[in-house]
């Protein structure tokens, strides 16, 4: 498997953690559908992509271990009595990836970082050309078995 096959899972938990009033944040994907937008428009949304990867390959076995984020753009707006409301996200961006571990039998595991701070905010975001507003980056890992999809040489 790779990054295409599981990073819109991660994009579809993003798009079950709601607002408050009933609103579902708005998930952009990568590859389903392919639609990051250039700006931002539609607020709360979430755009997730990965940062780095680590890649173990050898006769015992092959993973690839992923660092990414999912940026949370929840406000429209910089004013700082958003916050309470912007703090209510915390508890459930993390019930969403706790309840999505393993992306649908995916990945061997999908999790909020825990080396380093899980979700970071609330922080001043741009994404594109749109004003400055405010949102929270959930920083997560994914662990995926790459043994068998791929040919080891000697």
């Amino acid at each position: 498997m790779s990054v295409e096959k599981w990073i819109d899972d991660i994009s579809d938990l993003a798009g079950t953690v709601t607002d408050g009033k009933g609103t579902k944040v708005l998930a952009y994907k990568a590859f389903r559908k392919g639609n990051f937008p250039n700006a931002l428009s539609i607020f709360p949304c979430a755009i997730t992509y990965p940062l780095s990867a680590v890649m173990h390959y050898s006769d015992s076995g092959c993973w690839e271990l992923w660092d990414g984020v999912t940026e949370f753009h929840l406000d429209g707006s910089v004013e700082k009595s958003h916050f309470p409301n912007l703090l209510l996200f915390y508890a459930k961006i993390r019930n969403a990836f706790a309840l999505h571990r393993t992306l649908g039998g995916k990945v061997a595991y999908c999790q909020l970082k825990t080396d380093e701070a899980s979700i970071q905010g609330p922080v001043m975001m741009q994404y594109g050309t749109e004003n400055a507003h405010l949102g929270l980056i959930a920083r997560w890992e994914v662990k995926e078995i790459t043994s068998g999809d791929f040919t080891l040489g000697s």
